[in-house]
């Protein structure tokens, strides 16, 4: 009995699901949440809710002239002017990374462009997760109050 084992096209679709499902998170978080947005904002708004209450996030807004009042109103200008890490939507450059683990002939190198890629936007795809997560609770909260519950 033998096992069919292709390192490359595995780790290839381990990659592929891991996009997609980032993928369809950021249509959740663009199209179904109470305000639409873009899902270049969904990928800022990720990464400006948790950064914004960090002592560097208060120190930046401090020395860059914050005068919001407000939670919401801080968060917004946080996220329109702080340096962000990744500022649009990744999806379109990630499958182009994905279609170059898949071209690999070295399974080594397959393996070591699989690992940086997961590690690289590995903080990334858990905040666009927990944002899911949180739009989901909030969309559940509000079917069960109208269901009076």
């Amino acid at each position: 009995m033998s096992l069919d084992f292709d390192l490359i096209q595995d780790l290839a679709a381990d990659m592929e699901s891991s996009i997609e499902a980032t993928n369809e998170m950021i249509d959740f978080l663009a199209n179904d949440a109470p305000e639409r947005r873009t899902r270049d904002q969904v990928i800022v708004d990720v990464q400006a809710w948790p950064f914004a209450f960090t002592e560097e996030a208060k120190e930046f807004a401090r020395n860059n002239g914050c005068t919001a009042k407000y939670v919401g109103s801080y968060v917004e200008w946080i996220a329109q002017n702080y340096k962000w890490p990744v500022t649009s939507d990744p999806v379109v450059s990630w499958r182009d990374r994905l279609n170059t683990v898949r071209q690999q002939a070295d399974p080594h190198e397959a393996l070591k462009r699989y690992c940086d890629f997961m590690s690289q936007t590995k903080v990334l795809r858990a905040r666009i997760d927990e944002a899911a997560g949180q739009l989901d609770t909030h969309i559940q909260q509000l079917i069960d109050e109208a269901r009076g519950k």
